[in-house]
């Protein structure tokens, strides 16, 4: 019986991993394209910081349609969790109502009054797995939870506009160094700025070279790693990986409490 009432909630999680690896596969196509569409300059000293510099080079923009492939990911992701919610009313003996959804709650003094709304007819069993994965239980963080994000997301592509699609500049590790190809200096620090936007002419690495002269060349060896990511925020592709995981686990959980 529970697994007739959940078929068509399980099809919508499958769905939403279906567009995701879509999303993915052309995201990865995209990136390592050639010319490759994303790069990082020779450094060069630049005198006004002492610093030698290496500068983003962007030579085409991600195409809009991996923000419309996001909005099918995120639909069924969300979607899923509100069908949930009207099985879980039917299992308890109930009728839903247009009013029945998964609520999703940053601001703890909203959860009594949402969860009277959207979890009409829900078992209270069913209601205290829900209130679990609440936003609000991360305080300040509520918004950069999987579910906080997921709101973000899919308020925005349902009501507003497709997501802008754009690259991130990722932590390399040690995948990225620079070296004293010639002349005297000695390395004193290195800085990556990642985790901002990969932009055409953005200052992406720098070192601080003691004791360089005119002679002194400096070269930067490896790849600087991007990661693709949407919206205002951003949002990773990775934790959108990570949302629809998540709401996976919840259907799971709630599926299991249904035969407990």
């Amino acid at each position: 019986m529970t697994a007739a009432l959940l078929e068509g909630v399980h099809q919508k999680v499958a769905r939403a991993e279906h567009h995701f690896e879509t999303l993915y596969g052309e995201f990865k196509e995209f990136i390592e394209r050639e010319p490759q569409p994303f790069g990082i300059s020779i450094s060069y000293f630049d005198a006004d910081t002492g610093y030698y510099v290496c500068k983003a080079i962007v030579t085409a923009s991600p195409p809009i349609r991996l923000g419309v492939v996001l909005g099918d990911v995120i639909h069924n992701a969300r979607s899923a969790l509100d069908h949930l919610v009207w099985q879980l009313v039917i299992a308890n003996g109930k009728t839903p109502t247009r009013s029945n959804a998964w609520p999703i709650v940053t601001n703890p003094n909203e959860w009594k009054s949402s969860a009277a709304k959207r979890l009409k007819g829900v078992h209270t069993r069913q209601i205290k797995l829900i209130d679990q994965g609440q936003p609000y239980k991360a305080g300040r963080s509520a918004r950069n939870t999987f579910p906080g994000m997921l709101q973000s997301l899919s308020n925005t592509d349902k009501h507003q506009i497709v997501h802008p699609t754009f690259a991130l500049m990722v932590d390399p590790g040690e995948e990225v160094k620079f070296t004293i190809k010639k002349g005297p200096g000695r390395i004193v620090r290195s800085e990556v700025r990642h985790g901002g936007r990969f932009e055409h002419g953005a200052e992406i690495l720098r070192t601080l070279v003691a004791g360089r002269t005119d002679e002194t060349d400096v070269w930067m060896e490896g790849k600087g790693p991007v990661e693709m990511a949407f919206g205002e925020r951003p949002i990773t592709i990775t934790q959108v990986r990570d949302i629809v995981e998540w709401v996976k686990v919840a259907v799971r959980d709630l599926e299991a409490s249904l035969r407990g």
